[in-house]
């Protein structure tokens, strides 16, 4: 049944569904009355329910971040280049020996380190202090790569970051972009929508207890999210940000390991950039020891300046690398 309302009198009858559409007289006034087409109902589609079920987020752990992938393929590459190089020069391939490589490997700082502190004159206890926290913290980094996991599991791991992991955040990190560009643009229409209405009514905002317009998403006198939905989304993605390394961390590291150990590359480490933490660990060793080799080619007369050019640069790198690692980690 359809209700239907005269134009001339303004009386309401009603007309059964087969009668939809035609004119008819009215009851009262015998005027002339055009009724309504009916409207039919669209059922949804069996295709459309199961594409719905599709589209439903599947329950479990949430997926990594592509980042942290890319941290975590750099250093199993790093452990397997490591692993390789132990094969290469005949040394073995158990746990065991390739600990021992990372051992001689620890000599080379120490006598690097040992020996610079000789050549400028430092006590002979702070040389062996500071050789040994050489020795200690190269052998530690490369006792790391050295143990742990199989190469079958490491080669396995690897693979399934490359092929499935990998791409699948990559894709969902994209969704999450574009489902925020959909979410802002939603907003934006309905803050525009709000604006045009003539009569609002307002209301103390909870958090600050300024004047707002009832039934706003967020006060715009101390921005806080007065939609539940919303602060679930906001502590979410400060909860995220919160996960991601800290820049201040990072440069403390490389300052307090490059200030009383001499040795840089820490907080490179620590921001989730392992070559470049290696590059600034054994450049600086690197360029050590080539002072001393032409202080003893030259019999002393580079001494005088390798005396000032060394701890010139070893104070240009206590500014640039703390700076570098705390960009490392801010970029994420």
């Amino acid at each position: 049944m359809l209700a239907t309302k005269c134009p001339s009198c303004g009386a309401v009858f009603t007309v059964r569904d087969e009668q939809a559409g035609k004119s008819l007289s009215c009851p009262k006034c015998n005027g002339l009355v055009a009724t309504r087409p009916a409207t039919r109902r669209v059922e949804p589609q069996p295709a459309a329910a199961e594409a719905a079920e599709d589209l439903a987020v599947p329950a479990g752990p949430p997926p990594r971040s592509p980042a942290g992938l890319r941290r975590e393929l750099a250093f199993i590459t790093i452990r397997q280049r490591f692993r390789t190089l132990c094969e290469k020069v005949h040394l073995g391939s158990s746990a065991g020996e390739r600990v021992c490589v990372a051992l001689i490997i620890g000599v080379v700082p120490f006598g690097l380190s040992f020996g610079l502190s000789l050549a400028m004159s430092q006590p002979a206890l702070y040389a062996v202090i500071q050789g040994a926290a050489s020795f200690l913290l190269t052998g530690a980094v490369c006792s790391m790569l050295a143990v742990g996991p199989s190469d079958e599991r490491l080669e396995a791991r690897r693979a399934s970051i490359l092929g499935d992991e990998l791409p699948a955040a990559l894709a969902i990190d994209r969704c999450r972009r574009l489902w925020k560009q959909d979410q802002e643009a939603k907003l934006k229409m309905l803050a525009e929508s709000e604006e045009r209405e003539r009569e609002r009514e307002t209301e103390a905002c909870p958090y600050c207890g300024e004047e707002i317009f009832a039934g706003v998403l967020k006060c715009k006198h101390c921005g806080e999210h007065l939609d539940a939905d919303l602060r679930r989304r906001r502590a979410a993605e400060l909860g995220m940000r919160g996960s991601r390394p800290s820049p201040g961390t990072a440069a403390i590291l490389e300052l307090v390991f490059g200030l009383f150990l001499g040795t840089f590359g820490i907080g490179h480490f620590y921001a989730g950039y392992v070559g470049n933490g290696l590059l600034a660990l054994f450049g600086w060793w690197v360029f050590v020891a080539l002072n001393v080799a032409a202080t003893f080619l030259t019999c002393g007369v580079w001494g005088a300046i390798g005396i000032v050019l060394v701890p010139t640069c070893w104070f240009f790198m206590l500014i640039v690398s703390p700076i570098t690692a705390a960009s490392e980690a801010s970029a994420g």
